[in-house]
């Protein structure tokens, strides 16, 4: 069975008013449990037993407080204790043999102070389909401005890495690296023993100036670090109150699926939007994803984009207006869970169109084809769903699709909905639709 390990070497400055120096981060107890100890809980539900434990500040303290866990749940821990801080990369060659002794060439990473909960199989899945020489767990959060990010390819390709204190200004998607990682056993090759480094600073962009293949593990399960007293409060809150659990993609959960252009931004009629400056989000329209993200739900958007197909509009430029999207609503403390767009459009004769996207296709709307891939990807419950949006193309999806449908005045305002095609509630703007599906389903308590 695969391997993991869990570095726990850090020094926990940022939380030391709850550690007091006195144990080492992945020890500080979470409703009375370290938190360590559901980082076990969890792999050993998914039958992984031998852990490399990559203790260094308080190693002695680190394993006299895991080991009673570990043989309370049948694990194997191996510890190995730097005796200079490595970085979180640095240490990993002294479990080198411990690591490689492991099936199917990989092994999963975790840092000891991430609260985790997640579907270990599909992570594992993933990498070996892709054959990369890592999968690093990436997810969208509340704060992306003051994290590290990613940026991807339409393949989920890792092209760059952007530390939060490094990258230039601008707009940037919210897509960020969450120190759960899953490694091919070769990755031991570009580790130099002895030597300080770190993942995200220095091994992976090291690996991607060697044309080594990274891909980001897109994910909306529950990745939440303990860095600071606020992150530890929310923590414990979703432990007592049952997101947390929750949260892993084993389990359906309920979702508002969102138009974009009309319903969260303003809308362009005739060319639509074909530039970052055109883009403005509607007011009340980041309050309304919050809500969404504060709810337990998941906030999908479903948008047909058909100026890709007829040539006014390139992918890289809508990837600009989207990483405007999730720049504004991160400021606000607000994050989509996925986004999905359709390219196409089925009808030819416009100067300079797309050959290979003039077809007909199963994903624009009002086809359901982009709700049945968040359905998919994401472990969505259809029935307890809504889709938000302002015309007959977005009512009819979401009405094939089996979920709720909610129209808004904002936008086209649905005035093109033919009598058989009327939403099931009309509201004033996006925010109204939200507050109303937030009290009608409710999911796992608020903070």
């Amino acid at each position: 069975m695969i391997r993991t390990a869990i570095i726990a070497g850090g020094l926990g400055t940022r939380i030391r008013s709850l550690s007091g120096d006195r144990i080492p981060k992945a020890l500080v107890p979470v409703l009375g449990v370290p938190i360590v100890a559901y980082q076990l809980r969890l792999l050993a539900r998914y039958g992984i037993r031998d852990i490399a434990v990559m203790g260094g500040h308080k190693g002695d303290v680190l394993r006299e407080g895991m080991q009673p866990l570990a043989e309370d749940l049948g694990l194997n821990l191996e510890f190995f204790v730097e005796q200079e801080l490595l970085g979180t990369a640095g240490g990993l060659s002294q479990a080198r043999q411990f690591l490689e002794t492991t099936s199917g060439g990989d092994f999963l990473v975790i840092y000891g102070d991430v609260a985790v909960e997640m579907d270990l199989s599909r992570l594992i899945s993933f990498r070996r389909e892709k054959k990369s020489m890592a999968a690093v767990v990436a997810h969208p959060n509340d704060h992306p401005l003051d994290s590290d990010l990613l940026q991807i390819n339409a393949d989920g390709q890792i092209l760059n890495f952007l530390p939060k204190k490094q990258r230039a200004p601008g707009y940037h998607r919210n897509l960020v690296p969450a120190s759960v990682y899953c490694l091919s056993t070769e990755i031991f090759a570009w580790l130099k023993s002895g030597v300080p480094q770190d993942f995200i600073k220095d091994l992976f962009p090291e690996l991607l100036k060697n044309n080594q293949k990274i891909y980001a593990y897109l994910t909306a399960e529950y990745l939440k670090d303990m860095g600071s007293l606020q992150r530890y409060g929310k923590v414990e809150h979703d432990i007592r109150c049952g997101r947390m659990a929750s949260m892993n993609q084993e389990n359906l959960r309920p979702a508002v699926f969102l138009d974009r252009d009309g319903v969260l931004n303003r809308e362009i009629p005739g060319n639509g939007i074909r530039s970052v400056d055109a883009f403005h989000l509607l007011p009340g329209a980041a309050e309304a994803i919050r809500r969404i993200n504060q709810a337990g739900l998941l906030a999908v958007v479903v948008t047909n984009q058909p100026n890709i197909a007829k040539g006014t509009l390139s992918e890289q430029e809508l990837d600009a207006i989207h990483a405007k999207l999730d720049t504004e609503l991160g400021s606000e403390g607000a994050y989509l869970d996925r986004l999905y767009y359709c390219p196409h459009h089925p009808e030819k004769g416009f100067a300079g169109e797309r050959a290979d996207l003039k077809l007909v296709c199963t994903c624009r709307k009002p086809l359901p084809g982009m709700i049945h891939r968040g359905e998919k990807e994401l472990s969505v419950d259809l029935a307890k769903s809504c889709i938000i949006g302002d015309s007959v193309r977005d009512i009819a999806a979401g009405r094939a699709a089996g979920l709720h449908t909610y129209g808004v005045k904002t936008g086209f305002g649905c005035k093109d909905a033919s009598l058989n095609m009327q939403p099931d509630l009309m509201f004033d703007n996006v925010l109204d639709a939200v507050l109303f599906f937030v009290e009608k389903i409710p999911a796992v308590q608020q903070p």
